[in-house]
């Protein structure tokens, strides 16, 4: 039995062995027979989904080649592309916004393209010169353009010509005085126009023949203050003023079903716009065109798109410039508008019949011919965010062009002012060690400091001076807490700090070695700052209003639900509700019960004789909207906190109070509310902390419009971080916030103290 055991066993092991030593002989063979080079491209949103038509072409051309293509959300694709080069791992290829150019530039994220574009078939004849802006630098060549898309007039035929015009306006005047025939019509304007688009402010800009900065020997000034930009401004307000164009009551109104409905039958946009059109303005099929925009003293638009760049950590450059060549020959280029309805980089992809026979097409290939990107500098999202407010401003008529473009030109001035020299690293370690260790030891002083006997009584705390016995077993249960909390909190709030003493922005992101510590300037320049003033401000009022009215209105939910004694459960489910919402679904909610047209808030005050309101686009009103969303959302929190409290009110106090002839009021101030004080306390403190760091609300409803009236403290730190990397003073406002909810902490404890000692 034993031999035939050990046979048995042996056969088996045999076979085993066979089996790995197969499997490693076959995938061997296969891969030295078949070598296979891995391509990995990322690219945005449609165009990601769609790629694999070029990708199969490629593939089919080039055995042994696999493309990995990876499709990313256009919300999430800026902050990914920015970490992967960070951390050195950026795909092979990627796509990327004209606008976002500049930026990874700034990085030294991208290939130089020279050397392959001297030795290849591409040129810069190959492309329209504008496209061909968006790529080109001082340096060299950082990527080609992939597709382009441009700025027409969508019109109306059958209403323009309803009011005497049979063409659509072709220059300023025209657009003036159709826009005001078509606006006299009964609740219609002329045309939709945003009131805060750098974009369009661009493109006035340029008809009007000026220019918004000048790049000269490396140097970026400002010019907006220069008259042709006044001209530009004045044409573009004055189109609200005149009624032209509406200012808040199409807000929430989509521009497609505005131009179906005939309301606003002109909007300017890009080609994406056809196809939507097509799917849903069912009532105009046929009655619309697109013509180049009216121009000023010259033709302008603004140049969008994208465009393929090869990163330099790639490890496969040579077979990453293949693809581009593959991909941007006239051909592929033809092939990729079939997939895709991305109009070609090519003037000679414009002469296929595909295109050139297309009606919808030929107004976008005139204006292609005068289109420009707005400036390819890393600091354009700072500059286009100013353009926004300061063009609102004029809109809407708080301030006078004249006085917007001095305002603009200050902050594009500051924008632009000149960063501090390179520091050595020695003098960068020595200020930031000598910042960290002094901040460690103030730190650890505060937390192995020496107990009061007042203290110990006060805290519960134990003395280990009298408990010697106890001391390692201290280390063993805190040890690993105090591990993490180094590792999670203590270590990125020093980081933070550390930060915070430095101007880290785009340039350094990728480089320490471009970071230099300027002390203390950070928190002075945010202090100086009226926008940021703007935004304690709102915060203030937010948490000064929303506050009390959450503890109130959670309170009196809690007391109404104690008296209940049917379907309890039912009724607390529903005020928690709103807790466990998303915000994106509030939001939705909210955003119908405001809108200026359909809300449920201004079908009331038509009902009883009112005139509506512009609930979220008037500066007045915005913050005191998101007030109440906040209240309504957040109450059920406090209201659970509150039953909790109450139900540890022993009722024979209610009982006693009863028995002396206490009412409900007596009993409410006299037992409830000292007894509830605790309570009240931790909920004025939870509450007030949530709001003054509240964010999600202007972010999703308002992006703190209108005229920056819900700006909070928290939206203009992302802002500053993570639109504008300007991350030294994203720290510095962390901090400055975190100061404002310390004393804000420290005084409710104090107050709470003296309640207790009397």
């Amino acid at each position: 039995m034993k031999a035939f055991s050990l046979s048995i066993l042996n056969k088996y092991c045999a076979r085993i062995l066979f089996g790995f030593a197969f499997a490693i002989a076959f995938f061997a063979t296969s891969s030295s027979a078949q070598p296979e080079r891995v391509l990995r491209i990322w690219a945005m949103g449609e165009e990601g989904k769609k790629l694999e038509t070029l990708i199969k072409l490629f593939e089919a051309e080039n055995p042994g080649v696999k493309v990995e293509a990876q499709s990313i959300p256009w919300g999430a694709a800026h902050a990914k592309l920015i970490t992967a080069v960070v951390g050195k791992i950026p795909p092979d290829i990627s796509q990327m916004g004209t606008t976002w150019m500049p930026e990874f530039r700034a990085m030294d994220a991208l290939e130089n393209l020279n050397p392959y574009i001297e030795a290849g078939k591409l040129s810069r004849a190959d492309f329209f010169p504008g496209a061909w802006e968006t790529v080109s630098y001082d340096e060299g060549v950082l990527g080609l353009p992939w597709y382009v898309e441009t700025r027409c007039l969508y019109y109306r035929k059958d209403i323009l010509a309803s009011v005497g015009f049979d063409h659509a306006p072709k220059d300023w005047n025209e657009l003036v005085a159709v826009g005001k025939a078509l606006a006299g019509r009964p609740n219609s304007f002329g045309i939709n126009l945003s009131f805060s688009d750098e974009g369009l402010f661009s493109i006035f800009t340029w008809q009007a023949g000026g220019e918004l900065l000048e790049i000269k020997d490396g140097k970026v000034s400002s010019k907006v203050r220069e008259e042709p930009v006044k001209r530009g401004l004045t044409f573009y307000a004055d189109l609200f003023k005149e009624k032209i164009a509406p200012l808040g009551e199409a807000k929430d109104i989509s521009v497609e079903q505005g131009f179906d409905l005939g309301t606003m039958p002109m909007f300017i946009s890009g080609p994406w716009s056809i196809h939507v059109l097509d799917e849903v303005a069912l009532n105009s099929k046929g009655k619309w065109a697109i013509a180049p925009l009216p121009k000023g003293e010259k033709s302008a638009s603004f140049l969008g798109g994208c465009n393929l760049v090869i990163y330099k950590d790639s490890l496969n450059k040579d077979l990453a410039w293949k693809f581009l060549e593959f991909a941007l020959s006239t051909k592929n280029q033809i092939e990729w508008y079939k997939a895709s309805d991305c109009l070609p980089p090519g003037p000679k992809a414009w002469e296929d019949t595909l295109l050139a026979a297309n009606p919808m097409l030929s107004a976008f290939r005139i204006q292609l011919q005068s289109a420009r990107p707005t400036p390819m500098i890393p600091e354009w999202e700072q500059i286009g965010d100013a353009i926004r407010r300061e063009m609102e401003k004029a809109v809407r008529g708080t301030k006078s062009p004249d006085d917007a473009l001095k305002d603009l030109d200050a902050e594009i001035t500051e924008i632009l002012s000149a960063r501090p020299e390179n520091q050595s690293a020695f003098n960068k370690l020595l200020i930031l060690g000598g910042a960290a260790v002094i901040l460690l030891f103030a730190l650890l002083y505060y937390m192995l400091r020496p107990f009061k006997k007042s203290e110990i009584v006060t805290t519960g705390g134990l003395d280990l001076n009298e408990h010697k016995g106890y001391g390692k077993w201290v280390v063993i249960f805190f040890g690993p807490t105090a591990v993490l909390l180094t590792v999670f909190l203590i270590l990125p709030v020093l980081a933070a700090f550390l930060m915070s003493l430095t101007n880290w922005d785009i340039y350094s992101v990728t480089d320490w070695r471009k970071v230099s510590v300027v002390g203390f300037d950070n928190y002075v320049k945010i202090l100086k700052d009226p926008l940021f003033w703007k935004s304690v401000k709102n915060t203030l009022i937010f948490a000064g209003i929303g506050g009390p009215l959450t503890i109130i209105v959670s309170l009196s939910m809690a007391l109404l639900l104690e008296r209940l004694t049917r379907a309890k459960a039912i009724f607390r489910t529903g005020f928690f509700l709103p807790v466990v919402t998303t915000m994106v679904a509030v939001a939705v909610v909210w955003r119908w019960i405001y809108h200026p047209k359909f809300g449920l808030l201004n079908a009331l005050l038509y009902y009883f004789g009112f005139s509506g309101k512009e609930w979220l686009g008037d500066p007045t009103l915005a913050l005191g909207c998101l007030i109440g969303m906040a209240v309504w959302k957040n109450f059920g929190y406090n209201m659970i906190i509150f039953i909790a409290g109450l139900q540890n009110i022993p009722h024979v106090y209610y009982e006693a109070a009863e028995l002396d002839g206490a009412g409900r009021v007596e009993k409410f101030t006299d037992i409830t509310l000292p007894l509830l004080f605790p309570t009240f306390i931790l909920v004025t403190i939870l509450t007030t902390i949530g709001y003054l760091q509240f964010f999600a609300e202007p972010y999703i409803m308002t992006d703190g419009g209108p005229l920056d009236s819900t700006l909070s403290v928290s939206l203009y730190l992302y802002r500053k971080g993570f639109k504008f990397f300007k991350m030294g003073e994203a720290a510095a406002m962390s901090y400055i916030l975190f100061v404002i909810i310390f004393i804000f902490s420290i005084g409710q404890m104090l107050l709470a103290k003296k309640r207790e000692t009397r």
